[in-house]
């Protein structure tokens, strides 16, 4: 799925929090990063139909403003920051609700085959018969992502999905969702804080400064020592490895910081 948003702005009362955003992705993972409170997630819930802004947003050349609720639904899904909660279900029962929407009366050997094989790709196959609430943190975020996944959507939107996820698990989810872009040719549209992880497995980056696009591009010509300080506030060095990632060394706050 194409996306193309054009002059995006959104407002929280008198608050404008996104500027004129103007950006665009393809069947790739595209991180969005910036530092706190830059407008990552407002704009993620706008992608997704869940906050209503001004300006275009274009589903392979169809404005998301024309789709009915059940139909967006059909063909993203989206993954907030929250994770799932105490509920009294099982592991597999809260990954069949990701595929509510295309579920009849009774849950059929396809819906079933298809969260078996998302848990096991989440290596928590052996979790399916625990309750949701007997969970750890990160093992909870891992169902949530299931969810996200059985849903088998076009546009995959994921607001920080690592959070609560050991530098293992961060790794493997990630090449997870590239390679589910690459071979189903999903758009992965992903907020995220770490910019390593961003630079190893995103094809493109977005930065956002204050409600607006400071640069786009890909990892090496995104992550400069430049944009860490003016974005970030911080002195570092970046160095590129030899598969052309690069690679961020924080040295501490600049001087503009200060």
């Amino acid at each position: 799925m194409r996306v193309e948003i054009k002059e995006l702005r959104f407002s929280y009362g008198s608050f404008q929090v996104l500027k004129n955003i103007c950006m665009a992705a393809g069947p790739m993972v595209t991180a969005v990063i910036g530092p706190n409170a830059a407008g990552k997630s407002t704009l993620l819930r706008c992608i997704s139909g869940l906050l209503k802004a001004d300006g275009e947003i274009i589903l392979d050349d169809r404005d998301v403003k024309t789709f009915a609720r059940r139909d967006l639904v059909k063909l993203l899904s989206f993954l907030p920051q929250e994770t799932n909660g105490g509920a009294v279900l099982t592991v597999f029962e809260a990954g069949l609700l990701g595929r509510m929407h295309l579920l009849s009366w009774k849950v059929g050997d396809e819906d079933l085959a298809v969260v078996s094989k998302a848990l096991d790709n989440l290596k928590i196959g052996h979790l399916a018969k625990r309750e949701i609430g007997e969970l750890s943190g990160g093992q909870k975020q891992m169902v949530s992502i299931a969810q996200s996944l059985v849903r088998d959507p076009r546009l995959l939107i994921m607001d920080e999905p690592t959070n609560a996820l050991d530098l293992r698990n961060q790794m493997e989810l990630f090449e997870l969702i590239r390679r589910i872009a690459h071979d189903k040719q999903i758009t992965a549209i992903v907020a995220m804080h770490d910019l390593n992880l961003a630079a190893r497995y995103a094809e493109r980056i977005v930065v956002l400064k204050a409600g607006e696009i400071y640069s786009a591009g890909d990892p090496a010509s995104v992550l400069t020592e430049e944009m860490l300080a003016s974005v970030y506030g911080i002195k570092a060095r970046v160095t590129i490895d030899e598969n052309g990632i690069p690679q961020v060394i924080p040295l501490g706050p600049s001087e503009e910081s200060n």
